[in-house]
């Protein structure tokens, strides 16, 4: 009877463990899906980011290249305010010229 007894306690405890181990097992197993659902919304963060990344190296290279091109219209502002300046007076030029032939032809000098 002793012997039954020291085997029944001692099923009683393999079995009182076995129960903790499957309830750590189910724990685990949670903790895993936890786990793998925070690494796919980490995947899908990442790739966000590459796409971010790979838009802001557009951006800047077409930042680069307008900078470029207002570089070129500030030298070539100062040539076409000249430009300018000449078409201007050779109007003024001709406006003179058109009025003393006028003034000639009508006998005011």
């Amino acid at each position: 009877m002793a012997d039954d007894c020291a085997q029944n306690n001692w099923c009683s405890a393999v079995l009182v463990r076995l129960d903790q181990m499957e309830r750590n097992l189910d724990e685990t197993r949670s903790t895993l899906r936890e786990v793998a659902t925070a690494l796919n919304k980490l995947a899908v963060i990442e790739e966000r980011q590459q796409a971010s990344s790979t838009a802001i190296e557009r951006l800047a290279v077409e930042q680069k290249k307008l900078d470029e091109r207002l570089r070129a219209l500030e030298i070539a502002e100062p040539m076409q305010a000249q430009t300018a300046e000449w078409v201007k007076n050779a109007i003024w030029a001709a406006a003179s010229a058109a009025a003393m032939f006028a003034a000639n032809r009508l006998g005011l000098f």
